[in-house]
């Protein structure tokens, strides 16, 4: 099957056959997602009497998520429909058996809440990666507008997701609004693996069983620039979080910290809606370099200016540009690697930054209990500012290295920059 050659708009995009079902149940089900932190946080926690046994657990959680690449191959190579719908299974049935523990009272271990968290990471559907996948045979020529919405649409599920969880524990047992989880995430997996533009599960043919298409996607030196901008975006963008946290905490204003994501989130949506209708016609590596040097001046001036307007404008600047950066890197993840194995790719690059993520946490975490939080503030300046010289670097050594499409088989991306 394929796309359409010509999108002039969002509302062009979304008005393609079957899109407007296949985006309202994947985003259902990637709203799930977002929902599921607290809920699970606190379900564990009633459950156990014991928020180290819910925190531990979480951690559990997140570990596991890091097998994310893995779950993009097994949906490369046997389909979306088997994957996705196997996966949302087993990881509802867990999620289903913590809440029904917590809802009966059942007296369990530890060892027990912490093993079915781990479950629920392992077999999580990777959601977004499947629907960008998707995107690839829907609007081909236009990844940019279309990977700028999913963009712009993810960042204002993760602004509604906590908030509707909030709701729910405030109204009820968080166990109760965990029993919601389990089938919006299977519907965002049935509606991605029913879908007239799922990709066809990939067969690889003697002819093309090379060392290029059969080595790991992580060892593919051309995304390998882009991996590490992720980590980078993900270590500055975190520091920057908890070292805002440590200011509201030092000052007695806590509530300062959920404006600060607030400006952020907002600086997010309204930076992939533009990006997304920007004509561009700059290099993936000169963008991702901008948007880095615009997210390190961000983050500095937040530094500077702690107590003025400057400072949410700042925040909705930085904001501005992490969006953005997320979009280059998939679609330069997209070209950097084979057609059959580009939802891996994509997944790499989601799980680079969530251990970027992890890393500025605990790191901007040590730093702020044993300096003073300016120094925490001045840090993602840091980050970002020597990650876009690093990965300009590598950018030019893989240039340089595949000075023409045709010798990779690939084709280069192209971004514009801001004017």
């Amino acid at each position: 099957m394929t796309g359409t050659t010509r999108v002039g708009s969002y509302r062009n995009l979304l008005t393609q056959p079957g899109v407007p079902r296949v985006m309202a149940l994947a985003d259902l089900g990637r709203l799930g997602y977002a929902m599921l932190p607290l809920l699970f946080l606190f379900t564990i926690a009633d459950g156990s009497s014991s928020f180290t046994t819910a925190a531990t657990a979480m951690a559990g959680f997140g570990f596991a998520s890091f097998t994310m690449p893995a779950k993009g191959h097994l949906i490369d190579r046997f389909g979306q429909p088997r994957s996705l719908t196997a996966m949302a299974a087993l990881s509802g049935a867990a999620l289903l058996t913590v809440a029904v523990i917590d809802i009966t009272k059942t007296s369990t271990p530890p060892v027990v809440w912490i093993v079915l968290a781990v479950v629920v990471g392992l077999c999580a559907p990777p959601l977004g990666p499947s629907v960008r996948a998707q995107w690839r045979r829907i609007a081909p020529d236009h990844l940019d507008s279309a990977y700028a919405l999913d963009a712009t649409i993810e960042e204002l599920l993760w602004l509604l997701g906590p908030a509707l969880a909030g709701v729910l524990i405030s109204t009820a047992p968080p166990a109760v609004g965990l029993l919601l989880v389990p089938p919006v995430l299977m519907i965002g997996a049935i509606g991605l693996a029913t879908s007239q533009w799922r990709p066809p599960q990939q067969r690889m043919n003697p002819a093309e069983s090379s060392a290029s298409n059969t080595r790991p996607v992580a060892m593919n030196r051309r995304l390998w620039p882009v991996l590490i901008t992720m980590l980078g975006t993900g270590l500055g963008g975190s520091l920057l979080i908890i070292g805002i946290a440590a200011a509201a905490n030092h000052r007695g204003h806590r509530v300062l910290a959920a404006v600060a994501d607030v400006a952020l989130g907002v600086g997010g949506v309204v930076g992939g809606v533009v990006w997304g209708k920007l004509r561009r016609t700059a290099r993936a590596g000169r963008s991702m370099k901008v948007l880095l040097l615009i997210s390190g001046s961000a983050a500095l001036l937040v530094a500077v200016f702690k107590d003025s307007p400057v400072t949410v404008a700042a925040l909705i600047l930085a904001g501005a540009a992490s969006a953005p950066i997320w979009v280059v890197a998939y679609q330069a993840a997209d070209d950097a690697v084979a057609t059959a194995k580009r939802t891996e790719a994509s997944t790499w690059v989601t799980t680079i930054a969530n251990l970027g993520t992890s890393a500025g946490t605990a790191v901007g975490g040590f730093v702020s209990a044993r300096t003073n939080f300016t120094f925490t503030l001045l840090m993602p300046a840091g980050v970002m500012t020597l990650t876009a010289v690093v990965t300009s670097i590598m950018w030019t050594r893989v240039s340089s290295t595949n000075s023409s499409p045709q010798q990779t088989g690939q084709n280069e991306v192209v971004h514009e920059m801001p004017k």
